[in-house]
């Protein structure tokens, strides 16, 4: 699914050449992701960059709580 993301990136906005993709380091899950995302990259000739976060620190309480009303 995370490669998907990317792929849907592409589709609108077909001229993105470089990216950034947040994720939380201190999450395995997270890094496997990473990977899945930049394996879609390579194919759809798109640069990422990680930007590690800690969830809860680096992220803005109120992006917090609108993802948690997404979830839902």
């Amino acid at each position: 699914m995370s490669g998907k993301w990317l792929e849907l990136l592409k589709e609108i906005a077909p001229g993105v050449r470089r990216t950034a993709v947040l994720r939380d380091a201190a999450n395995p899950a997270g890094i496997a992701q990473f990977v899945a995302i930049g394996a879609a990259a390579q194919s759809l000739k798109v640069e990422i960059r990680p930007i590690d976060i800690t969830l809860g620190l680096d992220v803005p309480p109120m992006l917090l709580a609108r993802a948690d009303e997404v979830i839902e």
